[in-house]
């Protein structure tokens, strides 16, 4: 709206202006104000425009919308992330790939996953993870612990998990019901015989697909009930379960996860 024919004193209040009265925008970062000495989020300086609540971090601090008003970034102040495009995702985000084929089974047996693919054979060993209704917590894979290498993920960062989800299938006509695990783990790291045994086991996400067999592919969205913050200095590792039999599975699985 104009402000012509309003005198200073009829208009002040909406007028900004920088903390100082006499210096305006200097080489350092100072908060705008309004005429009436309200904070405003920005500060300017002659190379830098900040967003810095006077009050409260929430999840819009910092936005950019199109002409229509559809938000396409959105910086959160409250769980310090930076979402962008039209779904305001995180900007960070990454994908991490679980796999297996033809993983030959002991039904109600949780089995290590290998990151990216994972063909079973003479190179790629099945590897038992525990027949609990979760698998186990605390893992030693003795004279077996070379195999274990491919199916850990290591977290460089402090990340938070957005979504698990699978495609399952197996090589045989039977209905079957398969169980997906993600879980995070404490990797020894002593320099001793004990390094690469995994303690403190949690669960972040779990699933079930029920009649999977070689006519379908059975897609599983996990449901993520634990943790979904995960610690920098972690690993992750994915299991899947043959409830029903020993057909072999063939299963995909797919993390999505942003940097914390």
């Amino acid at each position: 709206m104009s402000l012509a024919g309003k005198s200073p004193a009829q208009t002040y209040r909406s007028l900004l202006k920088m903390h100082s009265d006499t210096d305006g925008i200097t080489t350092t970062s100072t908060r705008v104000y309004d005429g009436n000495g309200q904070q405003s989020s920005v500060l300017l300086s002659d190379d830098q425009f900040m967003v810095r609540p006077t009050t409260h971090d929430t999840s819009n601090n910092f936005t950019v919308a199109d002409k229509s008003g559809t938000h396409y970034v959105n910086a959160s102040g409250a769980d310090m992330v930076l979402k962008v495009g039209s779904t305001l995702t995180a900007a960070n985000t990454q994908l991490l790939m679980y796999s297996c084929h033809s993983l030959s089974p002991t039904a109600g047996t949780h089995y290590f996953m290998p990151v990216g693919d994972g063909s079973f054979s003479t190179f790629h060993q099945e590897l038992a993870g525990g027949t609990g209704a979760d698998p186990l917590t605390i893992f030693d894979a003795g004279n077996n612990t070379d195999d274990l290498t491919q199916c850990l993920f290591y977290v460089p960062f402090n990340i938070t998990i957005d979504s698990v989800k699978a495609f399952v299938s197996t090589d045989a006509s039977n209905d079957t019901s398969v169980n997906v695990h993600f879980n995070s783990y404490t990797i020894s790291n002593n320099g001793d015989t004990n390094d690469g045994n995994l303690s403190a086991g949690a669960v972040i996400a779990a699933g079930n697909a029920t009649d999977a067999n070689y006519q379908v592919i059975k897609q599983i969205d996990c449901s993520v009930s634990g943790t979904a913050d995960v610690s920098a200095g972690k690993v992750l590792a994915c299991f899947v379960e043959n409830e029903t039999n020993t057909d072999k599975l063939m299963v995909k699985v797919q993390v999505v996860y942003h940097i914390a």
